[in-house]
C-alpha cells in the first residue's frame, strides 16, 4: 500500500515540481584580488526542498526548455539562509561591461526554464573591488 501511494504522489506532484520555476531572482557580481569574479544568483524557491535547483547562466534555451548549444555553464544552487532562499554562484564569471547576462533555471533534471532572467551589467569598471547589485534589463521590463 505504501508504495502504490507513494507511485501517486511522486505521479501527481512531479509535473507541479518541474514548472515551479525559482522567482524574486536577483544577481550581483563580486570582484576581489584574491578570486576574481563571481556571479551570485538569489531567489525564492518554488518546489519542495528535496528538489535540486539548477542555474544556466548565458545558455540558449529554446521554448520547450531544451538547450541550443553548448554556451553557458550550469551551477547547482543551494538554500542561502535557509529554505526556501536559495542561491548559485558562479566563480571565475567571464563578463563585458556595458552587457547582460542571461540565466535558466531547471528543477532536478527536467527542462529549462522557457523565462530566461536577464540582469545588465552596467557601468562596473573590471578589476574594482566591491559588490554591485545589477538591474533587471529593460527588455525583461
Amino acid at each position: 500500500m505504501f508504495r502504490s501511494s507513494l507511485a501517486l504522489v511522486v505521479l501527481l506532484c512531479g509535473p507541479a515540481i518541474a514548472t515551479d520555476f525559482p522567482s524574486n531572482v536577483k544577481a550581483r557580481l563580486s570582484q576581489r584580488d584574491d578570486f576574481g569574479s563571481k556571479l551570485k544568483v538569489a531567489y525564492d524557491i518554488n518546489t519542495p526542498e528535496f528538489a535540486k535547483v539548477w542555474m544556466c547562466v548565458g545558455c540558449n534555451v529554446n521554448e520547450e526548455g531544451s538547450r541550443m548549444s553548448n554556451e553557458g555553464k550550469e551551477v547547482q544552487g543551494a538554500t542561502c539562509g535557509g529554505y526556501p532562499n536559495g542561491c548559485a554562484s558562479l566563480r571565475g564569471f567571464e563578463w563585458v561591461p556595458s552587457s547582460d547576462v542571461s540565466i535558466n533555471f531547471r528543477i532536478n533534471s527536467g527542462p529549462w526554464s522557457p523565462e530566461t532572467f536577464t540582469f545588465s551589467i552596467g557601468e562596473v569598471v573590471k578589476g574594482q573591488s566591491g559588490v554591485t547589485h545589477l538591474e533587471v534589463s529593460k527588455e525583461e521590463l
